[in-house]
């Protein structure tokens, strides 16, 4: 991946893990803690949420072992109509709400994969939470988010825009109840964000539901149990 290192290893009962290491400090003073952070925090958020996505296991301050994801393709090498029905399913709505509250800039077809259900499978979280919690013009703001995470197909349910200038929130589908489940599983991580340090990226996840929030429209439950 482009954060790093990411070498595939097999133990001696088969079981597969991606060692992932961040190897040089990034743009938007993504250093590669900041890299390392996000990517277990994105997973662990995402698993919250109910999305399957690798389980991570922190070896080091830059460095984290990942479950090789088994029985999926990467969405590059899947057909177009397939990519598209993995958007709405359940899971690809929850995978929109993460790639906004994380500002996810990364979620092109290389950083999904799908499983042998249809349902998408979100990996590479490295580059979230850029430029957050910081002072200045050059902070990223809750409502930039959409224009942040413009790449990502599955945050298209909930925002506009394919680059900067050009984005924002939009009416959407979701219901109060839909809400309420994604703020409870946020709220469930809220201990691993203090535990690394990083309650402003909490903060910002909780202001971009917030926003998320504000547009929901909807009358039938879209994520909710």
């Amino acid at each position: 991946g482009a954060m790093g290192d990411t070498p595939l290893i097999t133990y001696n009962d088969g079981v597969r893990v991606v060692h992932k290491r961040a190897v040089r400090d990034m743009w938007d003073g993504m250093t590669k803690k900041h890299q390392t952070d996000a990517e277990q925090l994105g997973a662990e958020l995402a698993t919250a949420l109910g999305v399957r996505s690798p389980r991570i296991y922190r070896n080091d301050e830059d460095a984290v072992y990942m479950d090789f994801m088994e029985n999926t393709k990467v969405a590059q090498a899947v057909r177009d109509p397939a990519k598209f029905a993995a958007v709405n399913t359940r899971e690809g709505r929850l995978i929109g709400i993460l790639d906004l509250m994380i500002g996810n800039s990364d979620r092109h077809d290389g950083n999904c994969l799908i499983d042998e259900n249809g349902r998408p499978v979100p990996i590479d979280h490295g580059f979230s939470w850029a430029r957050v919690g910081g002072r200045g013009r050059d902070r990223h703001r809750p409502e930039d988010m959409p224009e942040v995470a413009s790449r990502s197909r599955f945050a298209k349910h909930y925002a506009s825009g394919e680059g900067w200038g050009d984005g924002g929130f939009i009416d959407h589908d979701l219901t109060p109840a839909d809400v309420a489940y994604v703020r409870q599983r946020l709220a469930s991580m809220e201990p691993q964000f203090e535990r690394l340090g990083r309650q402003s990226w909490y903060r910002h996840s909780e202001a971009v539901l917030r926003l998320i929030a504000a547009r929901a429209t909807g009358t039938r439950n879209q994520i909710a149990p």
